[in-house]
């Protein structure tokens, strides 16, 4: 039974469909609620670590910051009820430390992911409680203001001088992590890419299509469709990062998943038809702009990536792919461990090697969430954790799977770290999007 205290998913002001009387933010939504939002995801975009030492530091300690304040203003609606789940996924981990290979050896490497992994999952947990009091439409305005926020900075970062400050604000802030191939891109993309006060431009890449996907998602005006195309157009021209690509199919699962309210069933059944009109003319649409990207703005990213190696795809997709592979072929049960790249080495190298790359260094080596959490995990530990995730979003009263799991995997082509709180607080923000889903037959 639920208690008291929980916080009211299905029960709150929730419907995509909601009565036009609910505006504004939702209930008892103050100035300081909407800056501390504001704040938690400026933290999640820039990725800012506050160094104590050089060994030790708080990663996104902006959105840590916040989150404080999400425990004071939500004290009462935080239950241990939404928490179990959470704990489940932590236990799995540590069972995966115990039985993963060389437990003692790498015993501390992994006790750091793990309470990674803690400290990235909760705060994410916080933020999605304390924003579900906000109805739909106050959200899309949030992401909207992101959207406007990067648009506009890209257009000052690659047309004026304003570059010079964001790069000024990089070396000032970050310590490792730079993103030094000005050079590349003007020969690959025609222009140096907007880093934005973010470490590389992949991340103004990352946080522009979550914005416009939740965006999209949640909003109510009639414009939807032409602000999701104007501000894909823009993501092309300024940002060009092959990531904007995503959004494409992100829209086509919002569209079929989401704004349909349809399962597997409903589109399987005759009776149940969706509105195909929408569907077809933003399928015909994105594929428009699709080709059009491909073939002006990316077509030299696209053609290097054909016809020569591609340093950033061979680290992000086929090397992760193939040490997924072979850590499942020698660690089938529980992979290496939470953050066993250690004990991985000789895979990791080995991978690259045959697609023709030599690294000095394991610890970036494997940049893709899915490779991560098929490595980590294993076959057993994997379908332990799905399970112990399913089991959150019970919790938290989010129905539409196929949605959640679609919209995650496409985004883990995007994320980096597993234990990392960028990662934790796109899923989270994901789960935040789809509790404002209602089956066809509610």
């Amino acid at each position: 039974m639920r208690p008291v205290n929980s916080i009211l998913i299905n029960e709150s002001d929730s419907s995509i469909e909601r009565d036009e009387s609910l505006v504004g933010f939702g209930e008892n939504i103050s100035k300081l609620d909407i800056f501390f939002s504001i704040l938690f995801l400026s933290g999640l975009y820039t990725g800012i670590f506050l160094y104590i030492s050089d060994n030790l530091f708080i990663p996104y300690f902006i959105c840590g910051l916040s989150a404080i304040y999400f425990i004071i203003k939500n004290a009462q609606s935080i239950s241990a009820y939404y928490f179990i789940p959470i704990i489940v996924l932590y236990l799995i981990t540590a069972a995966g430390m115990v039985f993963a290979p060389a437990p003692l050896v790498y015993f501390l490497e992994r006790f750091k992911g793990l309470v990674q992994i803690m400290y990235s999952s909760s705060i994410g947990l916080l933020f999605f409680i304390h924003m579900r009091r906000w109805n739909n439409s106050a959200i899309a305005r949030l992401f909207m203001g992101f959207l406007i926020l990067i648009a506009a900075g890209a257009t000052l970062e690659v047309f004026t001088k304003f570059k010079y400050l964001s790069d000024e604000f990089r070396h000032m802030v970050f310590r490792w992590g730079f993103y030094e191939a000005d050079l590349r891109d003007l020969y690959t993309y025609g222009q140096i890419r907007p880093k934005l006060f973010t470490s590389e431009p992949s991340h103004v890449a990352k946080f522009y299509i979550l914005s416009l996907f939740v965006w999209f998602a949640l909003s109510e005006s009639k414009k939807r469709y032409s602000g999701y195309l104007f501000f894909i157009s823009v993501g092309l021209i300024l940002i060009r990062s092959p990531i904007i690509i995503l959004s494409i199919p992100l829209a086509l699962t919002v569209e079929i998943f989401f704004r349909n309210r349809s399962g597997l069933n409903n589109i399987l059944n005759k009776y149940s038809p969706l509105n195909r009109g929408n569907i077809l003319i933003l399928t015909i649409i994105s594929i428009l702009f699709l080709s059009i990207g491909l073939n002006t703005i990316l077509s030299g990213r696209i053609q290097k990536m054909i016809i020569g190696p591609d340093e950033s795809f061979a680290l992000r997709i086929v090397g992760p792919a193939l040490i997924a592979i072979d850590t499942i072929k020698e660690y089938p049960l529980w992979g290496t461990g939470i953050t066993g790249k250690e004990a991985a080495s000789e895979i990791i190298f080995d991978a690259y090697w045959r697609i023709g790359y030599r690294i000095t260094r394991v610890h970036d080596a494997n940049v893709n969430f899915l490779s991560l959490f098929i490595s980590y995990y294993g076959l057993l530990g994997g379908l332990l954790f799905i399970a112990g995730f399913i089991f959150l979003v019970r919790r938290l009263e989010i129905k539409g799977g196929i949605f959640i799991t679609l919209t995650i995997l496409l985004f883990s082509q995007t994320m980096g770290a597993f234990v990392g709180l960028r990662t934790w607080g796109y899923i989270f923000i994901i789960l935040l999007v789809a509790s404002y889903y209602r089956p066809a037959n509610e």
